[in-house]
């Protein structure tokens, strides 16, 4: 379950920089094609459960995140600051071995992400305010009555994910290279005024998907 929780750590809706924001550090301004208001579709849960899939011994079974949201929101200001759109996803795993059985399951609580991002030479980097960390609670019980709950605060560990980014217009494209693979996010640009109520309609139908 260990390796479970690492990689549930790198699939916050940014897949960013997981570095907190110095106090005092002066960043570069982004160029004005990224800056704006964003609806992005997102591979993250093809990518995870790909990998959850590959980790998975015998006996073991995976809701992987199956309410993972594909539509995502990002707002980002010409100044270089950027505040996301908060997620809330479970998921659950079952085991049932020989000799035991089990299930256990995973909350993961993406708050409100505010930090500064900045785009060079096709790169994008990011860093968050200090207190934005996504949290994880574990709750698992197992069949000999036994039973556990835990929470952790995935703390930014200065870990820099390489992601390219390419702008043109009201389009963008992510593409980030996390240990479990490759995340892109497609992403259009919406007028500021209609942002929630577009956002809101996306999720509501379930979003299009970066492959359709």
């Amino acid at each position: 379950m260990i390796r479970f929780a690492a990689a549930l750590c790198l699939l916050p809706v940014t897949a960013l920089a997981q570095s907190e924001c110095a106090e005092g550090q002066v960043m570069p301004e982004p160029s004005a094609c990224i800056v704006g208001s964003w609806i992005g579709e997102s591979n993250a849960d093809e990518v995870f459960q790909d990998f959850i899939q590959s980790m998975s011994g015998s006996g073991v079974t995976f809701d992987a995140f199956s309410d993972f949201p594909t539509s995502i929101g990002r707002q980002i200001y010409a100044d270089g600051f950027y505040i996301t759109v908060p997620m809330h996803v479970s998921t659950t795993v079952t085991e049932d071995r020989e000799t035991s059985s089990g299930q256990m399951i995973m909350d993961l609580n993406l708050p409100t992400e505010i930090g500064h991002i900045w785009d060079i030479d096709g790169m994008l980097f990011s860093c968050v305010l200090p207190g934005m960390s996504p949290t994880l609670h574990f709750e698992g019980r197992s069949d000999d009555g036994s039973s556990g709950s835990t929470d952790i605060v995935l703390q930014p560990d200065g870990y820099v994910v390489p992601t390219t980014v390419l702008c043109n217009g009201d389009s963008m494209i992510t593409s980030s290279e996390l240990p479990v693979g490759t995340v892109t996010v497609l992403w259009d640009r919406v007028p500021q005024s209609r942002f929630g109520e577009d956002l809101r309609a996306r999720l509501e139908s379930g979003g299009a998907g970066p492959e359709e």
